[in-house]
């Protein structure tokens, strides 16, 4: 794999001339893994959502080594394809330590790309640390699953690559993800660690020290659900028929999805989580009478691709559940009306030859040859369900 070379400013240039013209040591960068912006220039330009309808699709391992070339080809600035390729580079050699001691690996699906309902690209699934149904922690990358393990130490393995839990605190929410290096050749890695909604950063911390796995705290793979999430919902009420009580992991609280009268269901936030752990029942309400009520005050966004959602469940008699439902409705349809018409979709050419075909990679663009020498293994280790809908949320 190359050398990623970063350098912040002339100070460090000249620090890092001096280390590799006296210590003969090479800077390695860390690579990002935990955003898919690197790869979006080339998935966009490309048309590579094209007319696809709305869900999740898979690119291939020659897919994303071609990138650089295409883009080249159709008149990309040398800015712009140098700092595409670095990204595939990054994820190619990610790949190949992740999946060194794989008996299996699908390499015709190692990036998945969703489409919203317009047809356009509605965000890139980068390599996610999971937990699978057994418990286990894998690493999903496109719709493969890799086994991982995690020691006594809090020392996180997978395929030739090991490192620790790096959390990381924002404003109002914290992230995971694991820094991981390569035995061979030194690379380092971030890759995000998809922490179920609601955990506390203590509770995840005090199992590595505790010597315990912490895949009971990870959302599991293939196992979303229909269940929308809450900030998917516009501001207003929202009538309650029914709560599903989910199992929380060991040691954790259950939570819980709720029902509503039309036909959705919605995943509970920790606030009304809360409330419906205090005695909240729906049964017991409608049968005085009454309605539960999900109201949504509030949507703002935080973190990177969420929203934060100021939500609560009232109970109210009949005759002012009415009004409050009747004026989210009529608030919903005037959006609707006030929307502009969706453009209609335009009448797509006949596919043309792949570029890679039509003008063979540069020899410089070391992404397509990379790609171009992986051809081993060839049947998935497991291929999670694909979710019905389109989140921004990896």
């Amino acid at each position: 794999m190359a050398v990623v070379m970063v350098f912040l400013d002339e100070s460090a240039f000249g620090l890092a001339m001096s280390l590799q013209s006296t210590e003969k040591e090479t800077l390695l960068a860390t690579i990002n893994l935990t955003s898919g912006k690197a790869l979006e220039p080339a998935l966009t330009t490309l048309d590579v959502p094209g007319d696809k309808e709305k869900g999740w699709y898979s690119q291939s391992e020659d897919d994303l080594g071609n990138y650089g070339a295409r883009m080249s080809d159709l008149g990309c600035d040398e800015a712009t394809v140098s700092n595409l390729n670095a990204g595939v580079d990054g994820l190619l050699g990610f790949i190949d330590d992740a999946s060194a001691s794989a008996d299996e690996f699908k390499r015709d699906s190692v990036l998945r790309y969703g489409v919203d309902e317009n047809g356009g690209l509605a965000g890139i699934g980068m390599p996610l640390v999971k937990a699978d149904a057994e418990g286990n922690l894998v690493c999903a990358i496109g719709d493969n699953v890799l086994p991982m393990s995690q020691d006594a130490e809090g020392t996180f393995t997978l395929g030739s690559l090991s490192g620790p839990l790096q959390p990381e605190s924002g404003a109002n929410y914290t992230s995971y993800r694991l820094r991981l290096s390569s035995k061979g050749s030194g690379d380092r890695y971030l890759v995000k660690v998809n922490v179920k909604d609601g955990v506390e950063e203590d509770e995840i911390l005090d199992l590595i020290e505790a010597g315990e796995s912490i895949a009971p705290l990870l959302k599991v793979v293939g196992q979303t659900g229909s269940a929308i999430n809450m900030a998917d919902l516009d501001i207003g009420n929202y009538d309650v028929i029914g709560v599903k009580e989910m199992k929380g992991a060991e040691g954790r609280p259950p939570w819980y999805i709720l029902q509503l009268a039309d036909g959705r269901e919605v995943k509970s936030r920790s606030k009304t989580d809360t409330q419906l752990r205090n005695g909240l029942d729906v049964e017991m309400i409608r049968s005085k009478g009454n309605h539960l009520l999900l109201s949504i005050t509030g949507r703002r966004p935080f973190g990177q691709d969420k929203v934060q959602v100021d939500c609560g469940l009232l109970i109210v008699p009949p005759d002012r559940a009415a009004k409050k439902l009747a004026a989210t409705t009529a608030a919903l349809d005037e959006a609707a009306i006030a929307a502009p018409a969706a453009k209609p979709a335009a009448t797509k050419a006949a596919p043309a030859e792949p570029a890679e075909k039509e003008s063979p990679a540069p020899k410089s663009n070391r992404a397509a040859k990379a790609a171009a020498s992986r051809k081993a293994k060839a049947t998935a280790v497991a291929e999670p369900e694909v979710d019905s809908t389109v989140s921004l949320e990896f």
